[in-house]
């Protein structure tokens, strides 16, 4: 369904979309489920508490895991119908020509679907079966959708939306079906919303069999730029609301970090504090922050835990078991001229809160060539302390070279550990290359057992002048191992010989696209020694047709108009056999063909004998056969149209204004 017609998409768990890219595919078990649309903000696993600070992202650990779902989606937008083609039906056939699949698609006058329906062939009547799935949906004047349900394989799911006056979802209530065909309620959701359409506030029910019971009440809040700024849950325990999570947040108005990546996480958070729900009072327990320097990049980082028993925020309080590492520490992050990370240093707070010690430092050495790419080598340093906290010495056992190119990617990783023989053993080595527009060609990814570095994964992929992935290729290593050549501080980035033996090629796919679209993919496995057929896809498009053009299924996603599409499967033999969908248009007219009373277009006239349909009509009139479903299968410019392969049933025959119906036997 249209994201921007539904209350919250996520809610949507039965919708099956119509795309060239996607395989059609059936729920054998319909589901209908709330969740929450509130909840707490959330970060990765914090990097300081254990000194491994990265070289290139020091606060990437710090950044945001996921946005919360609390914005709904707007009023939809109200489509013109002039002039457009609605998808009708999809006909699937299976590799050796016979019937396999029919999906049937129905329209209101605005050109929402309002219906579809999944058919099966049955080679002994010669005819579709009754539908095994069906879909309806109900939309109101403004576009925004009321209830959608599926039924099919003995069950069912139903949800019913409301909105308030600016199309924003106020209650979504779901419903399963029972095995008498009832539908029954199972959960209901109430929420409210801000100026910025973003919610402040929801409730969620159970049905218990007799009413609706209490399951959760979340509140948030938001600054103007849409990010959440607090959190509060609860949880109904029979009597009363019970506080589940709170959290409050502050975020980075600065500028970005200028070695900031296109795809890595943007927004950064300055403080984070979460309360837990005792004794039925909120108490703060966990804080961390982030400080930013000028230029947008971490310069400090912490995290700080509340001890109870002392009334401080030294750490070292489990909170009855709800943190794994109850640990209060800072940390400091300096850079060089380019930007890099140069050193880090990360303290931690006494248990006892009588002070702090430096627990270790992570400097890095970097070297630059002439083009800007530079490799670096970082150490973490540990320091070690007796019962009193007085230093005693220093350990390194972690050490992890790095490169980047000069647009500040990451080309090489190789992890090493101090061995128990003193010498330095890797864990594990990964190179990554990049084309000039910065997009991964190749990753490379090694581990190391006894001393031996083992091939693990290896992916290319090659794009053409768009942009567009033309061949990929995956390999993986073989049961033997390959000695690496020279130290590594000597190896670095680039490739050396050694890094391409050991691989053994598993997977490939090649695309081509048409004017921006994709139409044909061809999956490859490797066995005996050469590439064999396994999957893929050839798509025809109608590139005169843009897909803004038709009407489709709410959810759509190609861009341009379907005529078929074949889904390729290994033949056994190296070759392909294929399933072809095709795909059947007509104009927009409402839900069906209705009677079949001519309208009487002048000059038309139609007349079946022998399997065979005789048509006088204008020159340029198109004939059109629908089943008494509405559904267009068959579309002819001739006079003479042979409907002898055609199933036995009742049609309707269209010609522009005129329509008749035919039983063929």
């Amino acid at each position: 369904m249209d994201i921007r017609s539904l209350l919250f998409v996520a809610g949507s768990c039965f919708c099956v979309g119509a795309t060239a890219q996607v395989s059609e595919g059936f729920a054998r078990e319909f589901k209908a489920e709330l969740t929450p649309k509130l909840r707490q903000v959330e970060t990765r696993g914090m990097i300081g508490a254990h000194l491994r600070l990265d070289a290139r992202r020091p606060a990437e650990a710090a950044t945001v895991a996921e946005r919360p779902v609390g914005r709904a989606p707007m009023l939809a937008e109200t489509r013109t119908t002039e002039g457009k083609e609605k998808l009708d039906s999809i006909i699937t056939t299976n590799p050796d020509g016979s019937r396999s699949m029919l999906q049937c698609f129905f329209y209101n006058d605005k050109g929402k679907e309002i219906k579809r329906t999944y058919h099966y062939w049955n080679a002994a009547t010669g005819s579709w079966d009754e539908p095994t799935e069906r879909y309806d949906y109900v939309w109101n004047d403004d576009g925004l959708i009321l209830s959608e349900q599926a039924v099919g394989y003995g069950g069912g799911v139903r949800m019913e939306y409301k909105y308030n006056d600016e199309g924003l979802g106020i209650e979504q209530v779901n419903y399963q079906m029972d095995a008498d065909g009832n539908w029954t309620p199972t959960s209901k959701g109430e929420y409210a919303y801000d100026d910025n359409a973003n919610i402040i506030e929801e409730y969620t029910y159970s049905w218990d069999g007799t009413q609706w019971v209490n399951a959760a009440h979340n509140l948030a809040s938001w600054d103007d730029k849409s990010r959440q700024t607090g959190y509060t849950g609860y949880s109904w325990d029979g009597t009363q609301w019970v506080g589940t999570s709170k959290g409050d947040y502050v975020w980075f108005d600065g500028p970005r970090d200028p070695d900031y990546v296109e795809g890595t996480e943007a927004e950064r958070m300055t403080y984070k504090g979460d309360y837990l729900c005792k004794d039925g009072r909120w108490q703060h327990y966990y804080i961390f922050t982030n400080e930013f320097n000028e230029d947008g990049r971490v310069v400090g980082q912490g995290e700080k835990v509340y001890n109870r028993q002392y009334g401080k925020w030294c750490g070292g309080d489990t909170w009855d078991g709800a943190l794994g590492m109850p640990v209060t520490w800072r940390g400091e992050m300096t850079y060089d001229e380019h930007g890099a990370q140069v050193y880090s240093q990360t303290w931690r707070c006494m248990p006892n809160s009588a002070g702090w010690y430096a627990a270790g430092v992570v400097p890095t050495e970097w070297t630059y060539d002439a083009d800007g790419n530079r490799e670096g080598l970082s150490k973490v340093i540990n320091y070690v302390y007796d019962d009193q906290y007085n230093k005693t010495g220093e350990t390194c056992s972690q050490q992890t070279y790095y490169g980047y190119n000069a647009d500040n990617r990451k080309t090489w990783v190789l992890e090493q550990l101090l061995g128990a023989s003193g010498e330095w053993e890797s864990l594990f080595e990964e190179k990554y290359g990049y084309d000039e527009a910065g997009r991964s060609t190749y990753t490379m990814i090694w581990d190391w057992v006894d001393g031996v570095r083992r091939p693990t994964t290896y992916n290319t992929t090659v794009y053409d002048a768009d942009g567009n992935v033309i061949e990929s290729i995956g390999r993986s290593g073989d049961t033997g191992g390959v000695k690496p050549i020279g130290a590594p501080a000597t190896r670095g980035a680039a490739i050396e010989p050694d890094d391409e033996e050991g691989w053994v090629n598993t997977t490939r796919w090649v695309n081509v696209y048409e004017n921006g679209a994709r139409v044909e993919q061809r999956g490859y496995r490797w066995a005996d020694g050469e590439w064999t057929t396994n999957s893929g896809q050839l798509v025809d498009f109608d590139f005169d047709v843009r897909a803004d053009e038709v009407y489709f299924p709410e959810g759509w996603t190609d861009p341009y108009k379907i005529n078929w599409i074949e889904d390729l499967y290994a033949d056994g033999n190296n070759g392909w056999l294929a399933s072809k969908r095709a795909y059947y248009y007509s104009d927009l007219v409402a839900t069906a063909i209705g009677n079949a009373a001519s309208d009487g277009d002048a000059g038309v006239s139609v007349s079946y004998r022998a399997d065979r349909l005789s048509v006088e009509a204008p020159d340029g009139a198109v004939v059109r056969i629908y089943g008494v479903d509405g559904t267009l299968v068959r579309t002819s410019a001739e006079r003479s149209v042979y409907v002898g392969d055609m199933p036995a049933g009742i049609y309707v025959v269209a010609v522009g204004g005129y329509k008749t119906k035919i039983v063929k036997k």
